[in-house]
C-alpha cells in the first residue's frame, strides 16, 4: 500500500440544535516506553521485557462508536462514530464541529465493527472515508471482513548483532472486537481550547496482564488455534471496557 500523508481530519458538524456548541479535537499519541516515536519505519530500537527490543514499522485500527460519555452515561457520537487512526500516515487528529459545552465523563469506542458492518460491501464507502480499504488497506475481501487493528515491526535480543525478525499482529473476526471506556472527567466550555488527547502505549500490547516473549510467537492474523491463543493475548494487554489507563489506551483529559 503506498505511504498516504494526511493531516487533521475534518468531521461533518453535528447538528443537535444546540446554539451553545463548539469544536473539539481528538488527537492519538503512539508511544513506546512513554516515548513518542519518531516516522514509523525507522530502525528506533526501544527495550521490551524478556531481554527484546523492538521497533514499529505499521501500526493502525479502525474505531466504531467512537462518542463523549455524558454525565448520565449517554454517548455523544463523534461525527459518524467511524475513525481510522494510523501512525505510519501522521493520521492521529481529528476534529469535530458543535459539540455541546458542558462536562463529561470521557471517551468512548470499539476497536472493530458491528457484523453487519464488517461483512457488508466495503464500496460503498466514499473514497475519504475510514471505513474505505482503499484508503486503509486493512480488508481482507468480501467474505472475510475488516482488519480492526495492525500492529507490525521488527524485534530482537537486546544487545544482539545479529539480523532482526519481523512480528505481525492484525486483529480480525467478531470475537476480537473489543469496546473501552476512557474514563477522565472534562469540561467542553466557550473560552477555552478542546483538545482531548488519547495515549496509546505500544509497550503495554505485550508486558501486561499476558507477558509475551517474541521468540515464542510474533506472528497472529487471528486465524488458526495457536494464533488465535497469542491474539487473546495481545488483546488481554489492550484492556476493555471500563478501564482508563491500565492498557494501551489512556485517555489523558484537554491538554
Amino acid at each position: 500500500m503506498p505511504l498516504i500523508i494526511l493531516g487533521a481530519c475534518e468531521e461533518k458538524p453535528i447538528d443537535n440544535g444546540n446554539t451553545n456548541a463548539k469544536k473539539f479535537t481528538l488527537e492519538f499519541k503512539g508511544l513506546l516506553n512513554d516515548q513518542e516515536l519518531p516516522v514509523l519505519g525507522v530502525s528506533d530500537y526501544r527495550a521490551k521485557s524478556q531481554n527484546e527490543e523492538i521497533t514499529i514499522s505499521n501500526w493502525s485500527m479502525i474505531l466504531s462508536d467512537l462518542s463523549l460519555i455524558k454525565e448520565n452515561g449517554d454517548l455523544l457520537p463523534l461525527g459518524d462514530g467511524y475513525q481510522w487512526v494510523a501512525f505510519r500516515n501522521n493520521r492521529t487528529t481529528f476534529n469535530y464541529e458543535n459539540i455541546p459545552v458542558g462536562t463529561y465523563k470521557g471517551i468512548h469506542f470499539k476497536v472493530g465493527l458491528d457484523s453487519l458492518i464488517n461483512h457488508g460491501n466495503p464500496n460503498i464507502w466514499p473514497a475519504d472515508h475510514p471505513l474505505n480499504p482503499n484508503l486503509t488497506g486493512l480488508h481482507w475481501g468480501w467474505s472475510g471482513g475488516y482488519i480492526f487493528h495492525a500492529l507490525d515491526g521488527m524485534y530482537r535480543e537486546i544487545g544482539s548483532t545479529g539480523l532482526p525478525t519481523s512480528f505481525s499482529f492484525h486483529t480480525a473476526t467478531m470475537p476480537m472486537v473489543r469496546e473501552y471506556d476512557l474514563l477522565r472527567a472534562f469540561e467542553l466550555s466557550q473560552s477555552t481550547v478542546s483538545t482531548g488527547v488519547i495515549k496509546v502505549h505500544a509497550e503495554n500490547y505485550f508486558d501486561g496482564k499476558v507477558t509475551i516473549k517474541l521468540k515464542e510467537g510474533s506472528v497472529s492474523h487471528s486465524e488458526g488455534t495457536k494464533e488465535i491463543l497469542l491474539m487473546n493475548s495481545i488483546l488481554a494487554n489492550m484492556g476493555g471496557e471500563g478501564l482508563q489507563s491500565n492498557g494501551v489506551f489512556e485517555f489523558t483529559g484537554l491538554k
